[in-house]
C-alpha cells in the first residue's frame, strides 16, 4: 500500500566507546552462547561481486550470485544460516536478496569489510524478502559529528550512482526493502543518493516511495536503525501496516540530510500498534527538495493515520534530536503529526531556523491524547509570519520550553487541564503579520491576555525581550531560562534528567535532583557562556 500523505565528545573517543560497549555486549552474548545447547556455531562466509573461491576470506570469495541463490541458505556447514556472518568485500554492483532468517540467539550478520560498498546505478540494494533476525553492519559508527558523517567515507556504503535530477534515471527507490521483516538492525552505514534532487522544476517522483528503509507490513520484534549517515533521499525511514505485532521501532544516532522526510510512521487500521523511539539524531537540510510547484512538504518526523482514530496502544518517545540547516520554503514542520497520535513524549530537542526560512506549520505541529512536551529549545531566525509551536487537543502538557525569535510563540486549538502550560520562556517576538499568542482562533496580543484567556503560564513563565541564547540555543550568562524550569525528576524519565547532547554537538550536563532546572534542552548548571562545537554541515550545499 502506498502511503497516503496530506497536504561533546570527540568523534574518535565516541567511536572507541561505542566499539568497547558493543564488544562487551558481544562478548557476553558469546559466553552465553557457549553455555546454550541450542546455539548455532558461528560461520564466516566472504562475498564479492564475482569469484570462484571457497568463501573463507576476501582473497577467496564466493560471488553475489551464490549469496542470492536460496539453495545456499540453510543449516549445513557450507550454507548461510543462523549465526553466519557474511562479509562483503570490495565494490559490489548487484543487489542482494536475503534468502533466510536468523534466530534470536543467532542472527545473520551482513558485515562490510573495510572499503566495501554496494554501488548500483538505480534500484533496491537489499531485499530482505520478509526474513527476520538480520543485521546489516557497515563496520564503523557513522552517526552525527563523526568524521565519517562529515567526509562521507570510512564505513560501508550503499548507494545509487545515477538516479536523480538530470541523471540517467529518475525513479523512486526503496534502498532496503523490509516489508514483513522483524528483528532487523541496520547500523554504521552510509546510505546515499537514492534520488539526488537538485531542481525547483523537478516534481518527477513520489518522495514517499524513495526511501533508505521501507516496510509495508512489519514483522514482530524490534527494528533498529542507528549510527548511520543518510542523504539525498525522499523519505528516509518509512513504516506502515503493523497488523497486531506491535513492533518497537528505534531510530537513533543518525545524521540525515538532503531529504524530504526523516522518519514517516503511518497507522492503517484499528489493530496497528507500535512503540517508536526517535532520539539523538541530527536532522539537517531539506531545501534541495523545494520545487516551484510546492510538490514536496518537508518534515523531520511525520506521523499520520490512514484509518483514524489512532489506537491508544501507540507510544512515541522523541528526544535529544537536533533539527537545523536550510529547510527552504516548502517545509511543513520539523515535527508534524496528523489525526492526533496518542502517548507522545517530546523532550530535550533543539530546533534552529535557518535565516530566511519559513516555518509554515511551526517547528512542531503536534497534539493528541497524553501529549507531553518538556524542555525543548525553539530558536527562530526573526522572520515574519513564523510560528513556534502549534498545539492541538485537550491533554497537551507544555512545560520548560523556550521559544525565541518567532512571530507567534504558541497557537493552541483545544483546552487545558490545570497547570498544563508552565515554566516556559517566550522571547524576542517578531512584529508584523501575526500575533504573539493565539488561543482557539482568538489573537492574544500580549502575555497578560494570553495568561487570562488560558489560565496557564503563571510566573515564572514570562515574555522576555530576549532569551540570551547562543546561535545553537545554549543559554548564556544571565539568560532568562537559567533556573526558571520546573524540576521534573519525579517523572522518572532518565534521558530528561540530563540536558541534551543536541545531535552530539554539546556535552550533556546532568540536571539537579532538587531545585529549579533550566528551561529548554540545555542545562547550564548556572554556568556562564559555554563554547559549543560547530554544527556539521553537508559537504555539498545545494
Amino acid at each position: 500500500m502506498r502511503l497516503a500523505s496530506r497536504e561533546a565528545r570527540p568523534a574518535k573517543t565516541r567511536r572507541w566507546e561505542w566499539l568497547a560497549k558493543r564488544g562487551a555486549i558481544y562478548g557476553l552474548a558469546f559466553l552465553g552462547a557457549l553455555s546454550t545447547a541450542s546455539s548455532v556455531p558461528a560461520k564466516d562466509i566472504y562475498i564479492a561481486q564475482t569469484g570462484s573461491g571457497t568463501g573463507t576470506s576476501c582473497s577467496s570469495v564466493l560471488p553475489v550470485s551464490w549469496f542470492n541463490n536460496a539453495a545456499n541458505w540453510g543449516s549445513a556447514s557450507t550454507q548461510i544460516g543462523p549465526g553466519t556472518t557474511v562479509h562483503l568485500c570490495g565494490t559490489i554492483t548487484s543487489a542482494l536478496s536475503v534468502q533466510g532468517s536468523g534466530t534470536s540467539s543467532s542472527p545473520i550478520t551482513i558485515l562490510f569489510e573495510a572499503s566495501a560498498k554496494i554501488s548500483i546505478a538505480v534500484g533496491t540494494i537489499f531485499d530482505l524478502l520478509g526474513n527476520s533476525w538480520i543485521t546489516i553492519d557497515g563496520g564503523v559508527p557513522c552517526g552525527p559529528s563523526t568524521s565519517c558523517s562529515s567526509t562521507d567515507t570510512g564505513t560501508g556504503i550503499i548507494e545509487n550512482t545515477a538516479n536523480g535530477t538530470g541523471l540517467a534515471n529518475s525513479t523512486a527507490v526503496h534502498a532496503i526493502l523490509g516489508s514483513g521483516s522483524g528483528n532487523i538492525e541496520i547500523r554504521n552505514l552510509i546510505m546515499r543518493n537514492f534520488y539526488v534532487h537538485t531542481s525547483l522544476s523537478d516534481s518527477t517522483i513520489d518522495g514517499s516511495q524513495d526511501t533508505c528503509y521501507y516496510a509495508n507490513g512489519t514483522g514482530i520484534g524490534t527494528l533498529s536503525f542507528h549510527d548511520n549517515t543518510a542523504h539525498d533521499v525522499g523519505w528516509c525511514f518509512e513504516f506502515q501496516n503493523y497488523n497486531t505485532v506491535s513492533p518497537t521501532i528505534n531510530v537513533d544516532n543518525n545524521y540525515i540530510y538532503n531529504m524530504d522526510h526523516g522518519l514517516a510512521i503511518a497507522a492503517n487500521s484499528a489493530t496497528d500498534c507500535a512503540t517508536v523511539n526517535f532520539h539523538d539524531n541530527h536532522i539537517g537540510m531539506t531545501s534541495n527538495w523545494d520545487t516551484t510547484a510546492n510538490s514536496y512538504h518537508h518534515d523531520g518526523t511525520h506521523f499520520f493515520s490512514n484509518a483514524p482514530p489512532w489506537p491508544s496502544c501507540w507510544a512515541f518517545n522523541i528526544y535529544n534530536n537536533l533539527f537545523d540547516g536550510n529547510w527552504g520554503t516548502n517545509n511543513t514542520a520539523h515535527m508534524f503529526t496528523e489525526q492526533s497520535p496518542p502517548n507522545m513524549t517530546v523532550y530535550n530537542n533543539v530546533f534552529i531556523e535557518f535565516p530566511g526560512n519559513l516555518l509554515n506549520n511551526g517547528f512542531i505541529n503536534i497534539g493528541g491524547p497524553s501529549t507531553k512536551i518538556y524542555n525543548n529549545t525553539l530558536v527562530g531566525s526573526n522572520v515574519s509570519l513564523s510560528l513556534g509551536a502549534n498545539l492541538q487537543g485537550n491533554t497537551v502538557t507544555f512545560k520548560n520550553n523556550v521559544v525565541s525569535g518567532v512571530n507567534t510563540f504558541v497557537n493552541v486549538l483545544g483546552t487545558f487541564q490545570a497547570n498544563s502550560l508552565s515554566n516556559n520562556i517566550y522571547a524576542a517576538v517578531i512584529s508584523g503579520g501575526n500575533t504573539p499568542f493565539k488561543y482557539n482562533g482568538t489573537n492574544e496580543p500580549d502575555f497578560a491576555s494570553w495568561q487570562a484567556a488560558t489560565g496557564q503560564d503563571a510566573s515564572p513563565s514570562q515574555l522576555a525581550a530576549g532569551a540570551n541564547l547562543s546561535s545553537s540555543g545554549v543559554p548564556l550568562s544571565a539568560s532568562a531560562v537559567i533556573g526558571n524550569g520546573a524540576n521534573l525528576t519525579s517523572l522518572g524519565i532518565a534521558p530528561l534528567d540530563s540536558g541534551t547532547s543536541a545531535g552530539h554537538t554539546q556535552t550533556p550536563i546532568t540536571r539537579p535532583s532538587s531545585g529549579g532546572w533550566d528551561v529548554g534542552a540545555y542545562e547550564s548548571s548556572g554556568a556562564a557562556s559555554q563554547i559549543v562545537p560547530p554544527i556539521l554541515l553537508p559537504t555539498v550545499v545545494l
